[in-house]
């Protein structure tokens, strides 16, 4: 259904003013071709997709797939349920490390209202990112938290991980690799 049916002619023209007038700072370069605008150079839309695209090959080469979407549903399933254990603050400072686009698929679906969830064991923990993943048999939980882990620890700053591992019970801290400081 085309938005003209949804909405009358004056209120689509205020709304794509609105939009115009609200969108011109993000612009960096643009070219008019029949009457539309091209976007260009969206350095900050580029950057987290360089960045996105480097956790999500990181993830594959770690655990040789093939497959980017695997990756994708894996970092975010891990995420999704390490962020369900954390307090709201706890939440905020980790989200801080991450790029912008993997922040956004951490926060997507978030209530913060119910959180933090009282998972206590790894076999709570595991389980629910298995309800978080799509079924695939080849898939096992424990691996993909490991993997997952090892890349925020790549990733992030060595203090957001000490962070998290502090926030979490003794079973969960140890899904993380260990490091020399843990030693």
């Amino acid at each position: 259904m085309a938005i003209g049916h949804i909405m009358d002619e004056n209120a689509l023209s205020a709304l794509q003013r609105t939009l115009k007038n609200k969108c011109a700072p993000f612009r960096q370069h643009t070219s008019e071709i029949k009457g539309e605008l091209i976007v260009s150079e969206l350095e900050t839309f580029e950057t987290t997709l360089q960045k996105t695209h480097l956790w999500i090959r990181d993830l594959m080469d770690s655990e040789g797939w093939e497959d980017r979407h695997r990756a994708f549903l894996a970092l975010r399933a891990t995420l999704h349920a390490l962020r369900d254990r954390l307090s709201v603050e706890d939440v905020a400072h980790f989200a801080a490390q991450l790029p912008m686009l993997v922040r956004g698929f951490f926060y997507e679906g978030w209530e913060p209202a119910h959180k933090p969830e009282k998972i206590k064991t790894k076999e709570a923990f595991l389980a629910h990112i298995s309800e978080l993943m799509p079924r695939d048999p080849e898939l096992d939980s424990e691996r993909v938290v490991r993997a997952v882990f090892e890349l925020i620890g790549r990733r992030t700053s060595k203090g957001a991980v000490q962070h998290l591992k502090n926030c979490l019970p003794k079973e969960l801290r140890e899904l993380w690799p260990r490091v020399e400081s843990d030693l």
